[in-house]
């Protein structure tokens, strides 16, 4: 397949993650309801205050990385950017909040909801898709 095509499918991928972001995550509650209550936990630079930073940075990258579609010649390592920045702040954001125990358990249950599993379906699709693309042409070979 064209390297386009695997482009367009890893936008595909971010706008799962989008729609992820906007389902119930955990406890029945979506990315941005529990950003919320995640910031109204903690003070300034406590570890839930970071977390919920970290879930929106998480979703801007996601809607980077579709807006780059739109742009001509963009390049392919903003891409990689663009999906390495939302997995690497979602990942941290959930293993600080695994890090908290009980408080966290209180909060979030330690449900995962829908939105969870699309956000990680997502960012799985993007993943492949832009390894697929990164990789250089196949060669034809001359008799």
């Amino acid at each position: 397949m064209e390297k386009k095509l695997f482009l367009i499918i890893s936008k595909v991928g971010l706008l799962v993650v989008i729609f992820g972001f906007f389902m119930p995550v955990s406890c029945g509650k979506s990315g941005f309801e529990l950003a919320k209550s995640l910031r109204g936990l903690g003070s300034e630079g406590s570890t839930f205050y970071i977390a919920s930073f970290l879930f929106i940075l998480m979703f801007v990258s996601a809607v980077v990385g579709v807006g780059l579609l739109v742009l001509r010649g963009s390049q392919l390592q903003w891409d990689w950017v663009a999906l390495l920045t939302g997995m690497g702040s979602g990942i941290v954001a959930y293993l600080m909040l695994q890090s908290k125990g009980a408080i966290v358990r209180s909060i979030m249950e330690g449900s995962m909801n829908i939105g969870s599993y699309l956000i990680i379906a997502g960012w799985g699709i993007g993943t492949v898709a832009l390894v697929m693309a990164s990789l250089p042409p196949p060669q034809s070979k001359e008799e």
